[in-house]
């Protein structure tokens, strides 16, 4: 597997289009276009973006939250997220593919795929962190705004810098027309909390209304 190319953060930050602010519409950054805007549960918005020039493997997603732009990350249309920084500006982290990363292909030849990688954490704090597990397809689809997303269940461990362990369990949804793969729900085995609540909600192309948005519109607090 090819790293990812280094993409300056100036082409995402050179304008307010990913700005940290209180805007309800931004544009797409410089040298890239919209693809879609997906509102998701739990006070969460995507905005998904083509950058050709940057990265013509896949998408840069802008993820917005109660408090503004929460996420940037990059995502190959194999399903690998190579690179994402917290907030746009903060330490990054870098995918290792050794050795054995997740593999989209032998996942949808097969029906399942195995995957022991880690990711390198930049910052204070930061280090290896190690994921390892197998994702698997169920067999079911969910129909979300008129758009037919494969289901496909992880379950990995997560193991951190510290070398602390926990086990949990992410239903994603593929999306073959747009070649995306969005995470949905996160669950800790042990205790089956939700640890986090991206489940999409809303498709929003370019043209429509909201296509622009950067506000989450579902279960914000007041």
């Amino acid at each position: 597997m090819t790293m990812m190319r280094h993409i300056p953060l100036a082409l995402l930050l050179a304008t307010p289009a990913l700005a940290q602010d209180q805007a309800q519409d931004q544009a797409a950054p410089p040298g890239c276009t919209d693809v879609v805007t997906i509102q998701s549960e739990a006070c969460y918005l995507r905005r998904v973006y083509s950058c050709p020039a940057s990265l013509p493997d896949g998408y840069v997603v802008a993820g917005y939250d109660a408090d503004g732009l929460a996420l940037v990350t990059w995502a190959r249309f194999d399903g690998v997220v190579t690179f994402s920084q917290p907030d746009g500006v903060g330490p990054g982290t870098t995918l290792s593919a050794e050795p054995d990363p997740f593999d989209l292909d032998i996942l949808l030849q097969t029906g399942s795929d195995m995957h022991d990688f880690t990711m390198s954490v930049g910052g204070k704090g930061g280090g290896a962190l190690r994921y390892f597990g197998a994702t698997i397809l169920p067999g079911t689809r969910e129909l979300i705004d008129g758009r037919d997303l494969q289901v496909m269940q992880r379950t990995e461990t997560f193991v951190n810098p510290e070398g602390e362990s926990i086990v949990v369990s992410t239903t994603s949804l593929f999306d073959a027309e747009l070649g995306l793969l969005l995470n949905g729900r996160l669950r800790r085995v042990d205790t089956g909390q939700i640890v986090q609540n991206r489940w999409p909600v809303d498709y929003i192309f370019p043209g429509e209304p909201g296509a622009s948005a950067v506000t989450p519109a579902h279960d914000c607090p007041d």
